[in-house]
């Protein structure tokens, strides 16, 4: 990359993947990015609620609440040398926070991305595993 790339920016660092295998980080956020994908596709199953408009509602805040989850992603997977330890921490902090603020759409999309992320991991593990 070019002079004032991402490498030349005070602060910014491209992280060592996970030990072990270093496809994994990558296989965890190609899995991850798939789950988000296929929710935005309208896929996988949506909650039903009471009122359109409720659902409306509920549907966007939880949109926005995933986009931010693959954003984090994909900045913890650029820069944190454990982006695996650190996206479950950032779901548990954020589904927390949401919780205080009776924020449900936020907290059920933080239940789902965590879901998804122990699921890639998984994943990610069982494809190291094979030879």
């Amino acid at each position: 990359m070019g002079p004032g790339g991402p490498e030349e920016r005070p602060g910014r660092r491209r992280a060592e993947p996970l030990t072990g295998d270093p496809g994994a980080s990558s296989a965890v956020g190609r899995c991850f990015a798939a789950k988000v994908g296929a929710w935005f596709e309208g896929q996988l199953p949506v909650a039903a609620r009471a009122d359109a408009e409720e659902a409306v509602t509920f549907a966007r805040q939880t949109n926005m609440a995933l986009a931010l989850a693959a954003s984090k992603w994909l900045e913890l997977e650029s820069l944190d040398p454990d982006p695996v330890g650190s996206m479950r921490a950032w779901i548990v902090g954020t589904r927390g926070r949401a919780e205080v603020r009776r924020a449900a759409a936020r907290a059920e999309a933080m239940d789902l991305a965590g879901a998804w992320l122990e699921e890639c991991v998984r994943e990610a593990s069982r494809g190291a595993a094979t030879p």
